[in-house]
């Protein structure tokens, strides 16, 4: 009866999986769902095997069963074998223009120790980059002001406010505002000369603050997973670009009243501002190497 119990448990919990938007109001990532019930599908059918092996009843029968049981541990770990001896081939032979790619720059590294080792528990940072957001939860212990859509549950309308106060704060021109959100700001490098994830910095901020959504709940999940033109998509997106502007435009800011209590100001705040905040009568530098500044805001 328990095992009963547990199994259409898992079963619900796939139908709740497939049917998400029931819940949070869209698909947050629509090319992924398989994934998320691929624990539950492992776990029903290498029970249904191990019971049809129990219920076989022929000559040898204990042997089979042995053999049989075996068999799908083996099978089960080969699908973690996979995974690390995957990690292992690529290490042994790394291209090094791959590994200082992908490798964090030694200041920005050194900046977020410092902001574990001297910050105040869960800091609350500001900085108008989406992947330093992304970076900062997961290398320090601060909370970045500006969240993304993939890691809250804010409502979109603040997450949209702190967007917006975070790029007027740091001095960002209403024009490039426009073309970050519709991922149109030209990069002055290719490949793996650019900076590390400097196009994502620049261009995918709308990514990172909606996710899914606007795919999820104007266009359909076979051209989402066929990268095919979704007009009634893109016509959604710019018109609530051209609402993100408007917004902008009207916006009013004081670094006082700014619901953060740090700035972070690195490489890729730099890509999308240039701001020279060390005359700011509300900011005071605490930190500073050679890439990056941190500044405590003043009351």
């Amino acid at each position: 009866r328990r095992k009963a119990v547990l199994f259409f448990g898992l079963i619900a919990a796939m139908f709740i999986v497939w049917n998400i938007q029931l819940v949070v109001g869209y698909v947050p990532v629509p090319h992924f769902f398989r994934r998320s019930i691929s624990p539950i599908i492992f776990i029903l059918l290498f029970n249904f095997l191990r019971d049809t092996l129990r219920m076989i009843k022929i000559s040898g029968y204990p042997f089979i069963r042995k053999v049989g049981v075996v068999a799908l541990a083996v099978l089960s770990l080969a699908l973690v074998v996979k995974k690390a001896v995957n990690v292992l081939a690529i290490s042994n032979d790394l291209q090094p223009h791959l590994a200082d790619y992908y490798k964090f720059p030694d200041e920005v590294a050194r900046s977020w120790c410092w902001i574990n080792e001297n910050l105040e528990r869960e800091p609350r940072i500001v900085s108008p980059s989406t992947l330093t957001s992304f970076y900062l939860t997961s290398y320090t212990g601060a909370r970045p002001l500006l969240p993304t859509a993939f890691t809250t549950l804010m409502a979109v309308r603040e997450m949209e406010d702190r967007y917006l106060t975070s790029h007027k704060l740091f001095g960002v021109p209403e024009e490039v505002l426009r073309a970050r959100l519709a991922g149109e700001l030209p990069l002055d490098c290719s490949g793996y000369e650019c900076f590390p994830d400097k196009d994502s910095n620049l261009n995918d901020s709308f990514w990172n603050l909606y996710g899914n959504y606007f795919a999820s709940r104007y266009g359909n999940f076979r051209n989402f997973i066929a990268k095919a033109p979704q007009d009634a998509v893109k016509e959604k997106r710019l018109e609530k670009i051209e609402e993100l502007v408007d917004r902008y435009r009207d916006l009013e800011v004081d670094w006082a009243a700014v619901a953060g209590a740090y700035v972070y100001y690195g490489p890729l705040e730099k890509q999308i501002a240039s701001a020279d905040f060390s005359k700011n009568r509300n900011l005071s530098l605490v930190y500073g190497n050679e890439s990056v500044e941190v500044y405590k805001v003043i009351r």
